[in-house]
């Protein structure tokens, strides 16, 4: 059960990679949906152990009704649509997704989001 005082909104985004005019490719973010989500730290020893100083840019993120981690599971194991090509955007701050489980998703801190400027 998660009590709405804790709840924080999160944006998922999803990858593409286009070929710029100078050969190289970079990375452009289409939002896919916004989701409630419950932060938690991972602090245990298991984690640690797991990820090791990694542990330090990680939290492990749980929705109400495991809403994102359904739609994320169906992700894991697909090969046009992987689960890799998705990007959580949280206090703006940019998270590739480690781990996905029945319960919770395990995400890690890649960077400050960056806005395109035309």
């Amino acid at each position: 059960m998660k009590q709405l005082r804790y709840l924080q909104t999160i944006e998922v985004d999803k990858s593409t990679l286009i070929k710029q005019s100078n050969g190289l490719k970079t990375s452009v973010y289409t939002k896919v949906s916004d989701y409630l989500i419950q932060v938690q730290e991972l602090t245990d020893e298991i984690s640690a152990s797991i990820y090791g100083a990694d542990v330090n840019r990680m939290y492990r993120i749980s929705s109400p009704r495991y809403v994102l981690e359904d739609f994320l599971s169906g992700k894991v194991n697909s090969t046009d649509d992987n689960v890799s090509l998705y990007t959580v955007v949280l206090n703006g701050q940019r998270y590739k997704i480690r781990v996905v489980r029945k319960h919770w998703v395990d995400i890690e801190l890649i960077g400050p989001v960056q806005k395109a400027s035309i």
